[in-house]
């Protein structure tokens, strides 16, 4: 049975819904506690607030320790994170380390691993990627930085996931080009996400998976 440590998957999700990535980044140990790998975030002096905020960094440093130490055939980690410390630490991370085109974005988790994702988006930088992203004809309708509502389903094995767009909310012309925009935004993130193919999971993760308002995975 994998040991159970609480709650990183927040950071893989993370990764595949905005591009929240962690990077191992040595620190001064503490007393009694391994020398953990920081959240590459912008380096300013925000302190962590908040336990979900707190959990998931944590759970971050584990799992890149368990990666810097080569992914040990005989050491499996499972875990698994509500809704609200997703939802917190996205809300924490792109404070700390904004991302191209999104302003801000929370998620709904429901069974059989759909999704339901609020993200704010700012139109004028997406626009500003090329007349490919933003038909002409919807240039008017979408500037500025406006709140998007859209559904989806991801499907995760063999350290991959992927993502299916199901719904864009009530206009129809957006939903026709939402995940153009998608792959813009992707694409213009550090680790070049393309929403349209399987994206490998970080730190030698296997699967992840929804279950009652939660984020589950192992390694």
């Amino acid at each position: 049975m994998p040991r159970r440590i609480p709650l990183p998957a927040a950071a893989v999700l993370c990764l595949v819904l905005c591009g929240s990535k962690a990077s191992p980044q040595a620190v001064a140990p503490q007393a009694a506690v391994p020398t953990p790998a920081a959240v590459s975030v912008a380096p300013q002096p925000a302190a962590r607030t908040g336990p979900g905020i707190t959990l998931v960094q944590d759970l971050l440093e584990s799992l890149a320790r368990y990666d810097q130490k080569g992914r040990p055939a005989d050491q499996k980690l499972g875990f698994e994170i509500p809704e609200k410390a997703l939802n917190d630490y996205l809300s924490y991370s792109l404070r700390q380390n904004p991302r191209p085109g999104i302003v801000s974005a929370s998620v709904t988790l429901a069974p059989r691993n759909q999704i339901s994702v609020a993200v704010e988006i700012d139109f004028d930088t997406v626009g500003g990627w090329g007349s490919a992203v933003i038909p002409e004809a919807l240039r008017p309708m979408l500037k500025g930085k406006l709140p998007i509502r859209f559904s989806g389903q991801f499907q995760s094995g063999d350290g991959m996931v992927t993502f299916t767009l199901k719904d864009a909310g009530e206009n129809p012309a957006l939903g026709k080009i939402m995940m153009g925009v998608l792959q813009a935004i992707g694409g213009h993130q550090p680790e070049s996400l393309e929403p349209t193919k399987p994206i490998p999971l970080p730190f030698g993760l296997k699967r992840i998976w929804i279950n009652n308002r939660s984020v589950c995975g192992e390694t």
